[in-house]
Parts: structure tokens; sequence; C-alpha cells
């Protein structure tokens, strides 16, 4: 994977979602997000760690993904998609972030050969707790700095 300028597309997906014209719902997005993790953020993510490169917003995303999946917001309240892929996984949002980075990457319709990567499942575990425990913005500025890059 190429660089990609995130300041730029990240002010590009928001003048996108201003557009009143598209009519974009948030759980429409969300939706089948299983089906996209494993396309669009896991398949890179395998080729990067068989190649021994950095992959700080795949591990990122994961993280992220599986604190949504547990059915509350940064304050809270509760939130519902329609995502078939996690069927059945446990939503405990108030476990520790090992047991369910563990419990949901060990499902292997998902995950697959990841599930047995210790060191990712340690990294995404690191990230699911800086998300829980401060949101997601504050552990996206820590993690990638200001303009999310890194």
């Amino acid at each position: 994977p190429g660089e990609i300028d995130v300041a730029s597309y990240t002010a590009d997906l928001t003048e996108r979602f201003r557009n009143r014209a598209l009519r974009y719902r948030l759980a429409q997005i969300a939706e089948d997000g299983a089906q996209k993790l494993l396309a669009r953020i896991l398949a890179p993510l395998r080729e990067l760690r068989r190649a021994g490169q950095p992959h700080p917003g795949l591990s990122f995303v994961v993280a992220a993904w599986l604190r949504t999946g547990q059915g509350r917001d940064e304050n809270g309240r509760a939130i519902e998609f329609e995502d078939p892929g996690p069927a059945g996984l446990p939503r405990d949002p108030d476990a520790q972030a090992a047991d369910i980075v563990g419990r949901w990457m060990r499902h292997a319709p998902i995950f697959g050969d990841l599930a047995s990567d210790a060191a990712l499942l340690s990294e995404v575990a690191e990230i699911y707790a800086a998300i829980r425990a401060r949101g997601v913005r504050a552990a996206a500025a820590e993690r990638h700095g200001r303009e999310g890059r890194g």
C-alpha cells in the first residue's frame, strides 16, 4: 500500500458527508462491517505483517471496529447496526481489553490466521484500551499525531 495523505482524505470525506444530496446514514455505513473489514482491512494487514511492514492505521481500524461491536458509544449510549459477521460474539464493553480482543479476534470466520498472531492481538488490545479510556479521536491523535499521520 502506498502512502495516503490522511489530512486530505479526511477533508474530502468530511465534505462528502456534508453533502445533503448524498443520503448517507451512519448506520448504513456501519452495516456489514465484518465483510468490509475482511476485504478492506484484514487482507492488506496480512500482507503488511508478512512483509514485516508497519500498519498502524489498519490495527487502529480493527480496534475501533471491535469497540463499536460492543454496542455502546463513547458516552455509554447504545448503538445498533446490522452486522451478522460477529453474531454470537460476547458484548461486554466493560471487560478487559485483552479479553474482548482475544475473544473477538479468535472468531475464525472473520480473522482466520490473524487470531494466532500474539503480537497483533497485543497491539490491538492496547489500541482498544486507549479508545475505551480516552475516545477514538484522542486515541488517534496520540497514536498518529495531530494530523492523523504515522
